[in-house]
């Protein structure tokens, strides 16, 4: 008999918590779904703060995201790119990723640099990598997903753990049944607006 999704993210957050009782470090659990077509902007302002939005729409990519299940702090210095670059391979092995319904169970990183390693902004570090708690992906045509991660310790229940995860996603989905978007078509033509250069209202 097929485990349930539920049960199976329940196997992963188990080897997580496993692994990190063993290093010592925390684990990261992921779990991906399908999600449908949306407005990323109106998701993004539908969640919680902190959230993050993006869409580069000559890529056919958009991004919305919402809370911090880990994040990555570079030091003030040259290397922080390396820093950083170290971290997320370190970050990638110490996750577990789970896939539903033939979902892209690739998680997403946000995040930037400062120009300087030294001058910072107050508040800001000279880089910094969070891996949201919840994303919403476009990764081009019919690729939509949802993915929630969490951070794992030695001792974490999985069943509570497992549960809150797919609670985000089913909150997610729920979302996606509001209105998708934050643009709504013009119900009449819009009339072009003629400017008299003599009006002295123009001159002004």
């Amino acid at each position: 008999m097929a485990l349930t999704p539920l049960r199976q993210l329940e196997n992963r957050v188990s080897r997580a918590a496993a692994r990190a009782a063993v290093a010592g470090i925390p684990s990261i659990v992921t779990v991906a779904a399908p999600a449908e077509e949306s407005d990323p902007l109106a998701m993004a302002i539908q969640a919680e703060p902190p959230f993050a939005y993006l869409e580069t729409p000559d890529r056919d990519f958009a991004m919305a995201a919402s809370g911090e299940a880990s994040s990555i702090l570079t030091p003030p210095s040259e290397e922080r790119f390396g820093f950083a670059s170290s971290a997320v391979r370190d970050l990638a092995d110490r996750t577990h990723s789970l896939a539903l319904d033939g979902a892209d169970p690739e998680p997403l990183l946000i995040g930037g640099f400062s120009f300087s390693p030294i001058d910072n902004w107050t508040g800001f570090p000279s880089g910094r990598m969070v891996l949201p708690e919840l994303a919403y992906i476009r990764r081009g045509p019919g690729r939509q997903v949802w993915v929630a991660a969490g951070e794992v310790e030695g001792d974490s229940d999985p069943a509570e753990l497992a549960a809150r995860l797919i609670e985000r996603i089913r909150s997610a989905r729920q979302m996606e049944k509001r209105p998708k978007s934050l643009h709504p078509s013009p119900t009449a033509p819009i009339q072009p607006y003629e400017l008299d250069p003599f009006d002295p209202v123009y001159l002004a």
